[in-house]
């Protein structure tokens, strides 16, 4: 499966000037844990980093950040980790275990990016993958046994004894 099938299309982005308080309201409003961090305005955005819900907890508040002072920007991820619509799965298993991210965003073959793939979202897929896997071995059983019990013999073999000599 790729991952322009598989991604978030709907990406919340929020301005690299805003405010941290702004990017948790925004957040929460939006129920989403990482927003896409633009420069540009409105009008282009332009894509410069990502922040996550985790980022604002240790970053922001652990270091007792003012959350009405301080912008998103300083503390958003500067390197995009990407990966392109038409990668696969092991593919962005790859690039999130080499960046050590939980979230990637999905690029078109000119780099705009189109969406945002989570861990948990691959995670859902490869769990619904196995679970068809198992069906098909439980399928696989049942056919066999079912297969087997059309040529088993209604009745037990009758067995014959011979009269063979020195038999007693």
């Amino acid at each position: 499966m790729n991952m322009i099938n598989l991604c978030n299309r709907s990406i919340v982005s929020i301005d690299a000037g805003a405010s941290l308080q702004q990017a948790a309201s925004l957040m929460r409003s939006e129920h989403v844990g990482a927003l896409v961090v633009t420069t540009g305005g409105v009008d282009q955005p332009h894509a410069v980093g990502l922040v996550t819900d985790r980022d604002l907890t240790i970053e922001a508040m652990a270091c007792q950040l003012d959350p009405e002072e301080t912008v998103i920007g300083d503390i958003a991820s500067r390197e995009l980790v990407v990966v392109s619509a038409d990668s696969g799965i092991a593919d962005a298993l790859t690039v999130m275990a080499a960046a050590g991210v939980r979230r990637i965003l999905v690029t078109e073959s000119d780099r705009r990016v189109v969406g945002m793939v989570s861990f948990d979202d691959l995670v859902a897929v490869l769990a619904d993958e196995m679970s068809n896997m198992v069906k098909c071995l439980q399928k696989g059983t049942e056919r066999e046994v079912r297969e087997r019990n059309t040529f088993l013999p209604l009745q037990p073999p009758l067995l014959i004894a011979l009269n063979t000599p020195g038999m007693a």
